[in-house]
């Protein structure tokens, strides 16, 4: 089944309870890497270095109740041996989290949530093969298609008039793909509730990863997306995601109105407006805007 990520190393502090964690790697073909029984006298950290060197991916675990300086040094071999990484840390956002890993995949969730976890790591099994990427501070954003609006825009109506919801998501799919944005995750089964999560560097310190993005064709009123945005909200909480972003093809309502219906955490844009901007902006550069009109309460 996975033919990328076959060996994960866990970094935990000392009495965390790994269960959840585990068994999700086991359902998912991944072997937990663990240290022999060492004898006396032998380099424990030689050991643990080998394992992260030999593990395509290495989790770390930060919690607020047990804190341990050898996470961040097993966290910093893995970043010196180019390995993926992925911190599960606390759903508190005021919990700290070091600025250098700060760019990193993180989960903000308990290690006990079954659903957090297999999203996190079936986002991750979707991704392409990659090396460490560079920061994305020091690598441009890309540019946005140069598909002409015009016809993207036809292709949006057209799926509205005829109530094709899988073809506007496949339509959202392709342009993100082709926008750049590194990874682009349509669920295959209706388990998490949500059409697609993405997960792009630029995006880590404006929404976090993943975004989750719910589609809709229609939002007739502001009560019906505030259902949409309420649906969103709770896979929201249930993957320990920080943002959502809603999609609609057609609204009788402005854009503003139906932003300032929504919870604070869920954006929302038509797409014909999204694709109008994508061809001078990229797609991390609208959420972004859309992010600081929300929080500063600012729209066109």
């Amino acid at each position: 089944m996975n033919s990328v990520i076959r060996t994960c190393f866990i970094s935990a502090p000392s009495g965390v309870k790994l269960n959840v964690l585990r068994e999700a790697l086991a359902s998912r073909g991944i072997e937990v890497l663990v240290p022999d029984v060492l004898g006396e006298g032998a380099d424990i950290s030689a050991e643990v270095n080998s394992l992260v060197a030999r593990a395509d991916l290495v989790i770390g675990v930060l919690t607020t109740e047990r804190r341990s300086a050898w996470v961040l040094f097993e966290l910093g071999l893995a970043w010196a041996n180019k390995r993926r990484i992925m911190l599960i840390a606390s759903p508190s956002k005021s919990d700290f989290i070091p600025s250098n890993l700060q760019r990193l995949l993180v989960i903000r969730s308990k290690v006990n949530n079954a659903e957090a976890i297999g999203f996190a790591l079936d986002q991750l099994l979707a991704a392409p093969a990659n090396e460490m990427r560079e920061p994305s501070s020091k690598r441009p954003l890309p540019a946005g298609p140069a598909a002409d609006a015009f016809l993207v825009a036809q292709r949006v109506r057209d799926a509205v008039q005829t109530r094709n919801g899988f073809a506007l998501e496949k339509l959202v799919a392709e342009t993100l793909q082709k926008s750049g944005v590194q990874v682009v995750m349509e669920p295959p089964n209706s388990d998490h509730g949500v059409d697609m999560a993405i997960w792009s560097d630029a995006l880590e310190p404006v929404t976090g990863n993943p975004l989750l993005i719910e589609i809709k064709t229609r939002l007739p009123s502001r009560s019906e997306a505030r259902i949409a945005a309420t649906i969103l909200s709770k896979h929201l909480s249930a993957s320990g995601t920080p943002w959502g972003l809603l999609l609609y093809g057609e609204s009788l309502e402005s854009s503003a109105k139906i932003s300032n219906s929504l919870p604070p955490n869920i954006l929302a844009i038509d797409l014909v407006t999204l694709f109008e901007k994508m061809t001078r902006q990229a797609f991390e550069e609208v959420v972004k805007e859309l992010r600081n009109q929300k929080v500063h309460g600012s729209y066109p």
